[in-house]
């Protein structure tokens, strides 16, 4: 699968193939702008670990917002909606 071209607002389409996925008889699309690049290794540690942990975590199901925020503990809540919010700026999910 790849992406087309931008177009003149600056997104990317992608033609969804996979028939678990698609829906309207093939004719989905996902539309996304140019990903912005993380320098995950320049995060805080803390951030980097609990990133770690949720891939470690990620299975075939989506995981929502709040269930992410739940495993994080009321300490790091605010800590892991900012990391979720920097993730999808930057179209890493």
């Amino acid at each position: 699968m790849d992406w087309s071209p931008p177009d003149a607002d600056g997104l990317s389409s992608l033609r969804l193939d996979d028939p678990l996925r698609v829906s309207l008889k093939g004719q989905r699309r996902l539309r996304r702008g140019a990903p912005a690049p993380l320098d995950v290794d320049a995060w805080p540690r803390e951030e980097r670990e609990l990133l770690a942990a949720w891939v470690r975590q990620a299975g075939e199901r989506p995981i929502r917002h709040d269930t992410l925020l739940r495993a994080a503990g009321p300490s790091r809540a605010a800590m892991a909606d900012r990391l979720v919010h920097t993730l999808l700026r930057a179209g890493a999910v």
